[in-house]
Order: structure tokens, then C-alpha cells, then sequence
């Protein structure tokens, strides 16, 4: 790096530094610990937003522990829950089922792009979500041209599948893999 990319560097690091970020990194998180920390952050600190990095992470007491898929739907309806008690969106990362990468019956761009039911656990999760979206990158199949024979080299696919407010929709970004960065396509 040049030092004066050095010096922005620098800026930009004391800016998330003195941002009103609050990051919660516990290696077990129960549902419950995490409803009542966000009531605390909402209520003593003004927090407008929670993200959860990933969904599955998330357990619960003793309720549903012989059974993911019920653990999996109570969790995602007390983040539905949460968010309307709140009043705040609440951003959800989820995995998807390692079937929608492996299943023969995929293929092509068409047969790779995600769908709701490729959630892993999805249950209620898709249900009870106002906007659904995913990143489709054709590059990370090894698809790097569409039918057509247009170049799919460095291009990202934001696909929102639903839209509670809305109609379903998708938009084309760049993605530089190198810095994970997503920027619009330049025509």
C-alpha cells in the first residue's frame, strides 16, 4: 500500500472504531440471551438494527433440542418477535442446504441460482421474513458464461426472491474477489 492509502486506512479504522457498533461473539448463543441483550441495546444505547451472522448458530434451552427443525422454526419466530416488540429490522444470515450446490438436476446458470427452499432449516425462516435475498455468483460454480456467451467473470446476481412490500426483483453488481467488494457493473 502507498502511505496516503496508508492514511486512509487509518481514517476509516478510527471511524468504525468510534462507531456505535456493538459486536457479541459468545461461543454459544441461546435465543433468549440474545432477545434480552438486544431489548438492553435498543433501550440504553439506541441500537436501530440487529444482524445475526448466522441464523443456525442460534440455540435454545432445553424446549427443542431433539429436533432442529422445530428449534430452527421457534427461533426464527422469536426474531419476528423481537423485531416488532423493538421496532427494528432485524438482518438475518442463513446457510443454505449443501444439496442446492451437489444435485446433478442443477445445472447451468438457471438450475444454480438459489430458491427459498434452499435455506438450510428454512421452515418458518422464509415465512416469517419480510425480504429474502441471496448473492448468486456464477464464477463460484464455475460458470463463467451464460447461455448466450456473455462473460459471468466478476459479476454478482442480488436476487431478492421475496419482497413482502414489494415484487421480487434482481440486480447485477461487480464483485472483486480479492477485497469482497461489490460495486456497480461500469457499462
Amino acid at each position: 500500500m502507498t502511505d496516503d492509502e496508508w492514511i486512509v486506512l487509518d481514517m476509516k479504522i478510527k471511524e468504525v472504531v468510534s462507531s456505535d457498533i456493538f459486536i457479541e461473539c459468545p461461543s454459544r448463543l441461546l435465543i433468549q440471551d440474545l432477545y434480552l441483550k438486544a431489548k438492553e441495546l435498543v433501550v440504553e444505547e439506541g441500537v436501530q438494527a440487529i444482524f445475526i451472522d448466522y441464523v443456525q448458530l442460534l440455540t435454545v434451552t432445553d424446549k427443542y433440542t431433539d429436533n432442529r427443525y422445530n428449534e430452527m422454526n421457534y427461533i426464527s419466530r422469536e426474531l419476528k418477535a423481537l423485531a416488532r416488540e423493538l421496532d427494528i429490522p432485524v438482518f438475518v444470515i442463513s446457510q443454505m442446504n449443501r444439496s442446492s450446490e451437489t444435485d446433478r438436476d442443477r445445472q447451468g446458470v438457471d438450475g444454480k441460482r438459489p430458491r427459498l427452499s434452499d435455506l438450510r432449516d428454512s421452515g418458518t425462516l422464509c415465512d416469517d421474513a419480510d425480504v429474502v435475498l441471496f448473492i448468486f455468483r456464477p464464477e463460484y460454480y464455475r460458470i463463467t458464461e451464460d447461455e448466450r456467451g456473455n462473460s459471468l467473470l466478476g459479476v454478482a446476481e442480488i436476487m431478492v426472491k421475496k419482497n413482502r412490500n414489494g415484487s421480487p426483483f434482481s440486480v447485477n453488481l461487480h464483485f472483486d474477489p480479492e477485497y469482497r467488494l461489490f460495486s456497480n457493473i461500469i457499462q
